[in-house]
C-alpha cells in the first residue's frame, strides 16, 4: 500500500463516517435508540462502537494498547458529532505522516482480551476501513428499519463526488 493510498482509504472511511451518521441524525431520538437487536443493538450503540474501534486502533498506532473502547463516554449523537471530527484529523494526521517504509512496518499491541498481537500497519489500515464499512451496512440497515433513509457510503460514490485522493 501506498501513503497515498492509505491516505485515500483513511479519507473515504471518514466520508462515509459523515454521511451515516447525518443519516441517523434524522431520525427520531426514539428510534435513533431503540434496541434492534442486531449487532451492538441500537444505531447509537453502534455508531459508539465504530467511533470506539477507530480511536482504539488509532491509539495502538501510538504505541498504546487500551484495554477497553471508550463506547459509554459518548451517551448521546451530539457527543458524537462532537468526537468523531476530532478523531478523524487525527487519523488524517497520523497517516499524512507515514512513509512507504512506515507503512509496512509490524505494529504490536495488545488486544482487548489482553492476548499480545502484531501486523503490518497497512494492513491494520485496511482492517479498520473494512470494519467501518461492515457497520455502516448495518447501520443502513438499522436506518431503514427504523424509517430513515439510508446513506450512500459505498467506495464508488465516494470517487464520483469527486473526493480527493489522499
Amino acid at each position: 500500500m501506498t501513503t497515498d493510498e492509505a491516505s485515500n482509504l483513511i479519507s473515504f472511511m471518514i466520508w462515509g463516517d459523515r454521511a451515516i451518521l447525518d443519516a441517523a441524525a434524522a431520525l427520531p431520538p426514539e428510534k435513533y435508540f431503540e434496541e434492534q437487536g442486531i449487532s451492538a443493538g441500537s444505531i447509537h450503540k453502534l455508531l459508539s462502537h465504530c467511533m470506539g474501534a477507530q480511536w482504539i486502533w488509532l491509539e495502538r498506532w501510538l504505541g498504546r494498547s487500551p484495554a477497553a473502547r471508550p463506547d459509554e463516554q459518548y451517551p448521546t449523537i451530539d457527543s458524537i458529532r462532537e468526537r468523531w471530527p476530532r478523531l478523524h484529523a487525527e487519523l488524517i494526521d497520523f497517516v499524512s505522516q507515514e512513509t512507504p517504509q512506515s507503512l509496512v512496518r509490524p505494529i504490536a499491541y495488545t488486544d482487548l482480551r489482553g492476548q499480545p498481537a502484531s501486523m503490518p500497519l497497512d494492513q491494520q489500515i485496511l482492517h479498520v476501513v473494512d470494519h467501518a464499512t461492515y457497520h455502516r451496512g448495518q447501520l443502513n440497515s438499522m436506518i431503514r428499519r427504523a424509517g430513515g433513509t439510508p446513506a450512500n457510503t459505498m467506495y464508488w460514490s465516494f470517487v464520483q463526488a469527486g473526493r480527493p485522493r489522499g
